[in-house]
């Protein structure tokens, strides 16, 4: 499909749409994205219900087929559910198809870019890649379903719940073998780079784009205690991120009652122990419960969801990030710790390593490993010294090579060469250390 006109059209699927100010880390993302295509391009963006910033021709906000995850919430779809399960939610798989369809006729992309799209029922991510526009695809979690197109699993685990009534789901899988035409896979890490390629048919195109942080709103303070050795402050051990227990918080928590009774032990030579724990979720209360029966009282601040603007003043007061998590791929809030000269003490899982140098910029430790935590803790906790030297080579590395606006950049030059070369062929993959900074990295 052919560009018409002086600026391209490109539908961006966000399913969450462009996303508030309080959701931090890549899910700020969709807005930058949203506004660093916009210089050239007319976009519009499919959320999971609707059309919404849609170019002029379009009406913002135009009312969209409610059941992009599948759900059946038309009223045939839900009569029929009277009637059958299993028809009500063909009825709905179909329905999400053709609306989609109707509003890719409206909106004739020339480019479809899937930004997060893990929700959308695999019809409709059909719809979505068959419909003849280029189509470059972000992954920066381990949720996408997209590579559930090429294979049996979704067919073999509908037919389970559905039975004869599959037949009736057009299009329901790709050709497991068959490189799709215009079809290229972007990913945030190397990591997850080799955690999908696998699942997609073999000479798929793809590329690593090290995604960031904006280095500028996430940034030390001047004269700061991160660019200078500390005095007799205390030492205040901060966790970012959403507070459920893949993330370790409750590890974290555990760790911090174990150092500071080793510190205690230490006597007046040690330096006091505080925790700040930025973020909400299921595993807050219990964390605190922990913290609070080990006698830290005062010395713990829990701030719940901050707005994202407010992230940076927060971690300013810090000495050390911990983020002892089980799940990650591109860590980004390691990644804005470290590019307000934070070390961090994190979890050698997913992408982190990718991130954070051991030795250099912080300290990793395998998952799970609650001694090894232990010690990392009271490295750092003992040595203004080593911390300040961490805390300075963090914020170089993000300036080097995690610099939100490099990887919007890069992520842009894919999409003008996707719109350029629709159908491009197989390419020799280059070192992520050959590369140039923000540069897309092929295959």
């Amino acid at each position: 499909m052919g560009m018409t006109g002086s600026r391209p059209r490109i539908l961006l699927v966000s399913q969450e749409g462009l996303y508030p100010d309080f959701v931090g880390g890549m899910e700020v993302r969709g807005a930058e994205l949203h506004e660093a295509l916009a210089r050239f391009a007319d976009v519009t963006v499919l959320s999971r219900t609707r059309l919404i910033e849609g170019s002029p021709a379009l009406t913002a906000d135009a009312p969209f087929h409610p059941t992009l995850t599948g759900a059946p919430s038309t009223r045939s779809a839900r009569l029929l559910q009277h009637v059958s399960w299993r028809a009500g939610v063909v009825a709905a798989q179909r329905g999400a198809r053709r609306g989609v369809r109707r509003q890719l006729a409206r909106v004739r992309p020339d480019l479809i870019y899937l930004n997060s799209a893990s929700h959308l029922s695999p019809a409709v991510m059909h719809a979505l890649l068959t419909w003849g526009a280029p189509v470059v695809a972000w992954f920066g979690d381990r949720q996408s379903r997209l590579a559930q197109l090429f294979g049996e699993e979704w067919r073999r685990g509908m037919s389970g719940e559905l039975g004869q009534a599959t037949r009736l789901l057009p299009d329901a899988t790709m050709d497991a073998k068959r490189i799709p035409e215009h079809l290229q896979l972007v990913f945030n890490c190397r990591w997850l780079r080799e955690f999908y390629v696998p699942q997609f048919p073999a000479g798929t195109p793809h590329h690593v784009v090290y995604d960031g942080v904006d280095a500028e709103h996430f940034a030390p303070l001047l004269g700061s205690r991160h660019l200078a050795p500390e005095g007799e402050a205390p030492v205040r051990f901060t966790f970012l991120g959403r507070a459920v227990p893949e993330k370790g918080l409750i590890e974290f928590a555990v760790a911090m009652v174990r150092v500071d009774a080793r510190l205690r032990a230490l006597g007046d030579a040690a330096p006091e122990l505080e925790v700040e724990i930025i973020g909400d979720g299921e595993a807050l209360a219990p964390a605190l419960e922990i913290l609070s029966r080990s006698g830290f009282g005062a010395r713990v601040t829990a701030l719940g969801v901050c707005q994202h603007s407010a992230v940076p003043v927060r971690l300013r007061r810090g000495s050390v990030m911990v983020t002892p998590s089980r799940d990650e791929a591109l860590p980004a809030a390691t990644m804005e710790a470290m590019a307000c000269a934070l070390p961090v003490i994190a979890t050698d899982v997913g992408g982190t390593n990718e991130v954070v140098l051991h030795g250099e910029t912080g300290l990793l430790v395998p998952v799970g490993d609650a001694d090894a935590l232990l010690e990392a803790c009271m490295t750092l906790a003992q040595s203004a010294e080593l911390r300040h030297r961490f805390g300075a080579a963090a914020r170089a590395r993000v300036l080097q090579q995690f610099r939100r606006h490099d990887g919007i950049e890069a992520s842009v030059a894919a999409m003008r060469a996707a719109m350029q070369h629709p159908a491009p062929t197989e390419r020799t993959q280059r070192a992520p250390e050959e590369a140039p900074r923000g540069a897309v990295r092929s295959s």
